[in-house]
C-alpha cells in the first residue's frame, strides 16, 4: 500500500494530495470521484483514518496536505453500506462502521492540532446532509486561518456520539430494513447477504 501511495504522490507533481477522513460509507470515495470528474490533478488517499504520520509524509515530499473530512448521520450510513453491499458487494462490518464513526473525529483532531498554525496544512469539514453531495456544506482553509474553522465545527458536530451508541444505531436501523424487507416496502434483499451482516451484527 505505501508504495502505491508513493507512486500516486510522484503522479501527482506538485498538486496537492487530499487525505479523505471519515466514517464508513460517509461518502467518501463519492466526493473523490467528484474531485476527479471536475479536474482535479493531484493524489486522493481515500481511508476513514488520517494520522500525523500521514500528513507529515505528504510535506517531506513538499506537497500541500488536504485533509478533508467527510461527515453523514450514522444511520444513512449503514443503510447505504447495506444497499450497497447488494449492488457492488462492498460491505462493511457493523461494529467497524460503529467504531470508524466513534473514533475517527477525535483521532484526526489530535492529529491536526499539531499542524495549528501551519499555513502549507488545510483541512475541511464537509457535512454530507445534502441530496446532492456537491451541495454539502464545507468548512474549512489553511490551518492557520480558516481551518480552525473546521477544527472546531468537527470537535462541535451533532453526530458525537459513543462506539455502543453507534453500534445500537446499527441494530435499529438493520431491523427497520429487514421488517420493510418483510412487508413489501423495500426491495428483496440477499438471503445470504442478510445472513452475513446479521452474524456479525455487534
Amino acid at each position: 500500500m505505501g508504495r502505491i501511495r508513493d507512486r500516486a504522490f510522484d503522479l501527482a507533481g506538485s498538486d496537492p494530495v487530499i487525505l479523505m477522513a471519515g466514517g464508513n460509507a460517509s461518502g467518501k470515495t463519492t466526493f473523490s470521484y467528484q474531485l476527479i470528474r471536475q479536474g482535479f490533478l493531484g493524489a486522493i488517499v481515500d481511508s476513514p483514518w488520517v494520522a500525523e504520520s500521514d500528513v507529515r509524509k505528504v510535506l517531506n515530499r513538499r506537497r500541500e496536505p488536504w485533509v478533508i473530512y467527510v461527515e453523514r448521520d450514522f444511520e444513512e450510513a449503514f443503510l447505504f453500506m447495506v444497499l450497497r453491499a447488494a449492488d457492488e458487494g462492498r460491505m462493511v462490518d457493523p461494529s467497524e462502521i460503529a467504531r470508524t464513526h466513534a473514533e475517527v473525529p477525535a483521532a484526526l483532531l489530535r492529529a491536526m492540532a499539531l499542524f495549528r498554525n501551519q499555513p502549507r496544512v488545510s483541512c475541511w469539514h464537509l457535512q454530507n446532509n445534502a441530496p446532492n453531495l456537491s451541495l454539502a456544506q464545507a468548512i474549512g482553509g489553511p490551518l492557520h486561518r480558516d481551518g480552525k474553522d473546521a477544527l472546531i465545527s468537527i470537535r462541535m458536530r451533532e453526530e458525537s456520539r459513543s462506539r455502543s451508541d453507534f453500534e445500537q444505531a446499527a441494530r435499529t436501523t438493520w431491523n427497520q430494513f429487514k421488517q420493510a424487507v418483510e412487508t413489501r416496502h423495500q426491495n428483496p434483499y440477499p438471503a445470504d447477504l442478510a445472513h452475513e451482516i446479521e452474524s456479525r451484527m455487534p
